[in-house]
């Protein structure tokens, strides 16, 4: 990111356009210049910068009684200020416009839709839906790390670790709706950040099998990520029996990257680890 220039190691002030600002005041006059410039302040406030904000908006506020020799040259010291106070909080901003997220951590949105479907955030009174789902349903949970729940009071639980884990920005669990009625529930996605990659999990009611749902969702997803600037990589790994997932990470853009010997752990198939095959996609 640039920066203003330096001279003997303290920052200098950029200086303004003096002649576009002169220019200005003879056709708009000094008032109306200085009011231009209070305008702008509030206009092009930038963050961290309140404090030389409003020392600039009540010098501006004086000069407007000046003569006006003496409102030129307090104005053109005011706009050298507002465009120090810019540069330092927004420099090169054109070159990030579009790259709101620049310097900030990779995030799943707490809501985005599909084609079909409406994805958001898990809340805790999902719970009984996951429950009545998924949660409970061992085919649905054979491939994963966990055992299906034999209480709902487990599902709570665990929604409110999907609450916990999304505020601190270290997984993004979240439902999948039917876009036109958003309370069916008929699966779910977590997208877990790590540095500069995201890996992938989802699971799928099983009276929606076969629907395409995880593979739309996670094309979404992982397009999403790899459009962030900190992102260059996506990944998803799958048990070398289960042929579905492996479908939806192909579908979702993903291509096989690894095999990997006992590499994951489902209780719910066996005691030691199994075998499992990497999928990712990259930018």
């Amino acid at each position: 990111m640039g920066c203003a220039p330096q001279h003997e190691g303290r920052w200098r002030m950029p200086r303004p356009n003096s002649r576009r600002l002169r220019c200005h005041m003879q056709i708009t006059g000094v008032r109306e210049c200085g009011a231009a410039v209070q305008e702008s302040l509030i206009l092009r406030r930038p963050a961290g910068a309140s404090k030389d904000e409003a020392g600039v908006r009540h010098q501006a506020q004086q000069a407007q009684s000046l003569p006006a020799s003496r409102q030129e040259r307090t104005l053109l010291s005011l706009v050298a200020r507002l465009q120090w106070a810019t540069m330092i909080t927004n420099t090169n901003k054109s070159r990030f416009e579009n790259d709101y997220e620049m310097a900030q951590k990779y995030r799943l949105p707490e809501e985005f839709v599909t084609d079909r479907f409406l994805v958001k955030r898990i809340i805790p009174s999902d719970a009984q839906a996951i429950f009545d789902g998924w949660n409970s349903d061992p085919e649905v949970t054979k491939y994963l790390t966990w055992k299906p729940h034999a209480e709902l009071r487990q599902t709570l639980e665990a929604a409110e670790r999907s609450h916990c884990e999304w505020e601190a920005g270290t997984s993004f669990p979240a439902v999948i709706c039917l876009r036109h009625q958003p309370s069916e529930l008929v699966g779910r996605v977590d997208a877990r950040p790590a540095g500069h990659k995201v890996s992938y999990g989802w699971l799928i009611r099983r009276d929606r099998w076969g629907d395409g749902i995880a593979s739309e969702v996670i094309r979404w997803a992982v397009d999403h990520a790899l459009s962030h600037p900190l992102i260059f990589r996506t990944e998803a790994s799958c048990d070398v029996m289960n042929g579905a997932s492996a479908r939806v990470m192909e579908k979702a853009g993903m291509t096989k990257e690894a095999f990997l010997q006992r590499y994951l752990l489902h209780p719910n198939i066996s005691d030691v680890p199994r075998d499992a095959f990497l999928y990712s996609k990259v930018r």
